[in-house]
């Protein structure tokens, strides 16, 4: 799959994420990542037969032997049932666009705006 396909198939899931095709909820089934990495929230769904997650982590990047910063990473795998990871989507811009869909869908900010404002 190159890059072309990849950053076709985030915007296909952006799609049927805004028009809730696509429903994510937040997983505890965490990808193992290393020591030098942390995950954020990680949100999972099940689409056409295959379990995907998007997650933003962190990595450490050094300056110096003993003086890192960390830099964010946003992914998109597929995993089984057993919580191992099948496949990593290979980076694309657009999986931090699919990361900030997901987390709209599930804040329901949309529903928390119509009845604040009385729609």
């Amino acid at each position: 799959m190159n890059t072309k396909e990849v950053v076709a198939l985030v915007e296909k899931l952006i799609e049927l994420t805004q028009k809730n095709t696509i429903q994510w909820a937040v997983s505890d089934m965490h990808p193992s990542l290393s020591d030098m990495e942390r995950v954020d929230t990680v949100f999972s769904a099940e689409y056409l037969g295959q379990n995907l997650r998007v997650y933003k982590c962190f990595y450490r990047h050094y300056r110096d032997e003993d003086e890192f910063y960390w830099l964010e990473d946003y992914r998109l795998e597929t995993y089984d049932m057993n919580n191992h990871t099948l496949y990593v989507f290979p980076k694309t811009q657009n999986v931090k666009d699919l990361m900030d869909a997901v987390m709209y869908q599930n804040s329901k900010i949309e529903e928390f705006y119509k009845n604040i404002m009385g729609q």
